[in-house]
C-alpha cells in the first residue's frame, strides 16, 4: 500500500469508527441469498457478445474484461452480438430511524454514484481492471473469487452518503443525533432500529434460442447499514449463477 492509500484507508476508518477499510461489517453467513438458476455461455454458440451492467460504466467494463478472459469477444454495441448479455439490480432499504420511508436506487447507479463522491473527496476508489483480469471470475472460479475478483479494488464506502443526495434524504443522514423523525418508540423497541438492506439482481440472457433471466435475492437485517456489502455479495452470487461451458472456454480463473 502506498501513501496515498495509505492516507485513503485511515479517513475511510475514521468515517467507520473502529472498523478498517477493508474490514467488513458482514459475515457472509450473516446474508439470506436466493437465486433461481443458471445461465449457460460458450465462446463456439455467443461470440462476440454484447455484455452491459445498466447504469453502470465500471462494472460493465469489469463484465467485459472477465468474458474477455475467458475467450469471449466483446462488443461496445448490439450490432453484430451473437449474444447479449444484461446484467441490473436495485437496491432496497428500508427500517430504522432514518430509512423509515424507505430508499430504493438502481445497482449500477449507487454504485457510479459512490465512486463519484470518493473521487470527489480524494479518495483512491477504482483499481485497474487490466490488472485484475486473470483473477476476474465467472462461473467455475466459485463464490469467493466472485466476491474477491470482480469488486477488487473498488471503494464504495461512500455509498451511503452519495445515495442519500440522490435520493433527497441527505438531511436525515447529516442529523448529529440521528434522532426519529417519528417520534419515541412505543414498542417493539429491540427491532426499532433495524434496516432492512435488500438487493433484487439479475441476469438476462439473449440468444438465437430466446431470452432466459436469472434472479438473485440478498438480504441483512441490521442496525448496521452497509449497502455496498450487501451490493458486493449479490454481484458476487450473480456471477455465480452464469457458467461457461464448452471445449474453447478457457480453464477456470484463479480467485484471490
Amino acid at each position: 500500500m502506498n501513501l496515498k492509500q495509505a492516507a485513503a484507508a485511515a479517513v475511510i476508518a475514521a468515517m467507520a469508527g473502529t472498523a478498517t477499510a477493508d474490514e467488513p461489517k458482514f459475515r457472509q453467513d450473516q446474508f439470506e441469498t436466493r437465486t433461481n438458476g443458471t445461465i449457460e455461455l460458450s465462446v463456439e454458440r455467443h461470440s462476440p457478445i454484447y455484455a452491459e451492467f445498466e447504469k453502470s460504466e465500471e462494472l460493465t467494463k469489469r463484465l467485459r474484461a472477465s468474458l474477455a478472459s475467458r475467450g469471449f469477444a466483446t462488443l461496445t454495441e448490439r450490432t453484430g452480438a451473437k449474444a447479449e448479455l444484461t446484467m441490473s439490480g436495485d437496491l432496497r432499504i428500508m427500517g430504522g430511524p432514518k430509512y423509515y420511508k424507505g430508499l430504493s436506487i438502481p445497482v449500477g447507479e449507487a454504485t457510479e454514484r459512490a465512486l463519484k463522491e470518493g473521487e470527489l473527496k480524494g479518495q483512491v476508489t477504482r483499481g485497474e481492471v487490466v490488472g485484475t483480469v486473470a483473477d476476474l471470475a465467472i462461473a467455475k472460479a466459485g463464490y469467493s473469487a466472485s466476491l474477491t475478483s470482480f469488486m477488487k479494488g473498488l471503494n464504495l464506502s461512500f455509498m451511503v452518503a452519495s445515495i442519500g443526495e440522490a435520493t433527497g434524504i441527505s438531511g436525515k443522514l447529516n442529523q448529529a443525533l440521528g434522532l426519529d423523525p417519528r417520534g419515541v418508540c412505543l414498542k417493539d423497541c429491540e427491532k426499532w432500529k433495524l434496516v432492512e438492506q435488500t438487493v433484487l439482481s439479475r441476469s438476462t440472457l439473449k440468444d438465437a434460442d430466446g431470452e432466459k433471466a436469472v434472479r438473485t435475492m440478498t438480504k441483512i437485517t441490521s442496525e448496521i447499514v452497509a449497502p455496498e456489502e450487501v451490493i458486493e455479495t449479490s454481484v458476487a452470487r450473480l456471477l455465480e449463477s452464469i457458467k461457461v461451458v464448452g471445449s474453447a472456454a478457457p480453464v477456470a480463473m484463479k480467485g484471490d
